[in-house]
């Protein structure tokens, strides 16, 4: 099968890294296959870089060349991170595509339920910087974290991106293991 980069996007709490975590460990013991955290990513290679548009599309362009090597190598890759940029997304995906399949997932769910889940307290910090994410058509999937609990977004990505033969049901393990 062909290599692939899945990549959940949103707001800074709307549980992409949830989401991505659960959806690495229901894979990871029967795929080649690395997920690549936003946050991590940017404490391990970014340190000093904040959070203007240069420097997210920096950090974007950066993991998208990482997901694109890995690929070239077989190895599959679960990116997790804002990414608030349409067109850069979109650059990503050229990027990715071409050497690999690829689907975003755009993780969802309004201000209110963001700020409650806001371990970082960023929304009392740079709001204004992490409310912006342009939305576009060309995401594959989307799931409103806020009215679905975990175990149904998983569930809905799971059978979505089966839907685009990215894997076979077989590569999966017990979801309820990891849930």
């Amino acid at each position: 099968m062909e290599n692939w980069t899945i990549w959940f996007t949103g707001l800074s709490g709307s549980g992409k890294t949830t989401l991505s975590t659960m959806f690495f460990n229901s894979l990871k013991e029967k795929n080649n296959v690395r997920h690549i955290d936003g946050d991590s990513y940017r404490d391990l290679f970014f340190y000093k870089l904040g959070y203007t548009e240069i420097e997210r599309m920096i950090n974007m362009n950066s993991m998208a060349i990482l997901a694109n090597e890995l690929n070239k190598v077989g190895v599959n890759v679960i990116l997790s991170s804002i990414a608030p940029y349409a067109s850069m997304r979109n650059y990503c995906k050229y990027l990715i595509e071409k050497n690999a399949k690829f689907i975003n997932i755009f993780c969802d769910c309004n201000y209110t339920t963001r700020k409650e889940r806001d371990k970082k307290s960023l929304y009392n910090s740079v709001i204004s910087e992490l409310d912006k994410y342009d939305k576009e058509l060309s995401t594959n999937i989307t799931v409103d974290t806020e009215k679905n609990n975990i175990n149904e977004c998983i569930y809905l990505i799971k059978h979505k991106i089966l839907e685009y033969n990215f894997f076979r049901e077989e590569q999966f393990i017990l979801w309820e293991e990891h849930i």
